[in-house]
């Protein structure tokens, strides 16, 4: 499971059915790393949400011993120890915590991490995005200086994924590291999980949801001095448009600025996506009209003169309408508008990007802590918070 497997669009048909049955090829390695040594590695997940569950999950698959942190849990797995607050772990628990992986909403992150700290001062801790609150950034970085036997890594989701490895080796073959222009888009209709009560950003607003995704895949393409002057400049020399909601909320965000000579473009919203750029142009309109999570739509489009390669992530649906299995992805790759190139990439960039961090955590060497893209989404946030009231 731990190879990419990739298939021939025009075998889609025949191919995913005996794909979907399988298990989505979460483990593989990760499994070797949880496992292997002289004893099995204990995980604690702080937030059995939504995207606690998954971490859970793909740990326990894994094979790590898990245990949880959630006051009110949804379900209490079988098997799996589950604490009211991490303190009762400090105090009660037989297994030493190797690795901490805070997916508690990002209100509480600092604060959890601080607690853990108090008495693991030397803690290797997998914490999801947004690390902080946008007022919180320096606090966070301040923290990490008075602890420098610690390790923290921000989920950075789709940075280490196959799929993003896949459209940069394309991008390789095509003209090199610097296309023509590069857009990204991550749109998802959340008013329906707001309603049934799922986590509302009031703080980053639209950046708090899927903005660091984009980031990530934007990391993940471009060399990393590159991506660091543009996560690390003005807000301020990037132009946004913006939409909002009646109460002010911003709901939609585009972002068109420079890398060099490459031009770059990321848009984003929580609502109904009104501007056309739910689907990359020029697929069919089968492809909007189908997908398996209406309103949602990620995509990243890479260009160099008449080549333009096109990664779409999960969900997606192929032209005839025929929907593609969980973690399933698209390249496609055409010149002067003629495909010459489709493939199906099976990834479940969670799982890829956890098992990057926990190498990473788990292995010798220096701090791994990144920052720069929960500081770009403050800084942004504080610009259009600004610009609004001017």
């Amino acid at each position: 499971m731990g190879d990419t497997l990739i298939i021939r669009l025009a075998a889609v048909r025949r191919i995913v059915p005996a794909a979907a049955r399988r298990n989505s090829g979460d483990c593989g390695s990760l499994t070797e790393l949880l496992t292997t040594g002289p004893k099995i590695i204990h995980v604690t997940v702080v937030g059995y949400g939504t995207i606690g569950r998954l971490h859970a999950g793909i740990l326990r698959r894994a094979g790590a011993r898990v245990s949880i942190v959630d006051p009110r849990p949804a379900e209490r797995p079988a098997g799996v120890q589950v604490w009211r607050a991490v303190d009762e772990i400090r105090h009660r628990s037989w297994h030493p915590v190797d690795v901490w992986v805070i997916s508690n909403p990002t209100a509480h992150h600092l604060s959890t991490l601080r607690n853990v700290l108090s008495w693991q001062p030397n803690a290797r801790v997998f914490m999801e995005k947004p690390a902080c609150a946008s007022y919180e950034v320096d606090d966070l970085r301040r923290l990490l200086a008075e602890h420098p036997e610690a390790r923290l890594k921000v989920n950075q989701q789709y940075r280490y994924s196959r799929v993003v490895s896949q459209l940069r080796a394309a991008m390789a073959r095509a003209g090199g590291r610097w296309p023509d222009s590069i857009e990204i888009s991550f749109t998802k209709d959340r008013r329906r999980d707001e309603a049934a009560g799922r986590f509302v950003d009031t703080d980053y607003q639209v950046l708090g949801y899927e903005w660091t995704h984009m980031i990530s895949v934007l990391e993940g393409l471009l060399p990393h001095a590159a991506v660091q002057r543009y996560l690390t400049s003005p807000a301020e020399e990037s132009r946004f448009t913006v939409a909002r909601a009646g109460c002010g909320t911003v709901t939609g965000l585009q972002e068109d600025s420079w890398l060099g000579s490459t031009r770059l473009s990321m848009y984003s919203t929580i609502t109904e996506d009104l501007s056309g750029r739910g689907a990359p142009s020029g697929l069919h309109s089968h492809w909007q009209r189908t997908t398996r999570s209406p309103g949602r739509h990620r995509y990243a489009k890479v260009r160099f003169g008449d080549t333009l390669l096109i990664a779409e992530f999960d969900p997606v649906t192929t032209v005839d309408g025929y929907f593609l299995p969980r973690n399933k992805h698209r390249l496609t790759i055409e010149t002067k508008g003629r495909v010459h190139d489709e493939r199906i990439i099976f990834d479940s960039p969670l799982a890829t990007s956890l098992h990057s961090g926990l190498a990473q955590l788990t292995g010798s060497g220096t701090d791994k802590t990144w920052l720069p893209p929960v500081r770009r989404i403050a800084n942004i946030s504080r610009y259009l918070a600004e610009s609004s009231a001017a």
